[in-house]
């Protein structure tokens, strides 16, 4: 039986989690405020569809949205209601997306399978429930880590504490602010 893929927010890294998925022949579903181009919907088979659909129709679910006023929690009690009974949810964009509470609730009533989390509203997450859980996958924010960009990584950040030193300007865009 053919699995159904819902992928909420098909921005650069949406796309590319569409494109690994392809060759498996598992059905994409998609919602995002921008369509994507007719093109990457015939090579991708990706449908277009609102975020309800993607809830009821998947099977798992990812997210790769930004986290702004519109999108926190948008995986509340509400929405976890309606996602399809035995779903996967996993979250590799931004804490605050889902309501980790409730997300707990939904795992021990069997109303998801599983999650699969790599960011938390809180980090380091303090939800003991979600912690201990046994049907949930959690790694430390490093999803977008790899061995093909690890070195890029280290040679940027080698290159910020350099300019740190000389009091150069470090590009804007390598600056995390933590106001804690």
């Amino acid at each position: 039986m053919e699995k159904q893929f819902g992928i909420v927010g098909l921005g650069a890294i949406g796309r590319q989690v569409a494109k690994l998925l392809c060759p498996f022949g598992v059905r994409l579903l998609y919602c995002d405020p921008v369509p994507a181009p007719q093109k990457l919907h015939r090579t991708l088979n990706l449908k277009q569809v609102d975020l309800n659909q993607i809830l009821k129709l998947s099977d798992i679910i990812t997210l790769h949205c930004p986290l702004n006023a519109d999108t926190r929690n948008l995986i509340d009690k509400k929405a976890i209601k309606n996602i399809k009974k035995g779903a996967i949810i996993i979250n590799c964009a931004r804490g605050g997306l889902i309501d980790e509470t409730a997300l707990v609730e939904a795992l021990e009533a069997g109303q998801l399978f599983s999650a699969g989390l790599d960011t938390f509203s809180k980090e380091p997450p303090d939800n003991a429930s979600l912690l201990e859980s046994e049907n949930t996958v959690i790694s430390p924010h490093c999803a977008g880590a790899t061995l093909d960009n690890f070195d890029d990584i280290a040679e940027r950040a080698i290159t910020n504490i350099k300019s740190f030193l000389r009091d150069e300007t470090i590009p804007r865009e390598d600056i995390v602010y933590d106001p804690r």
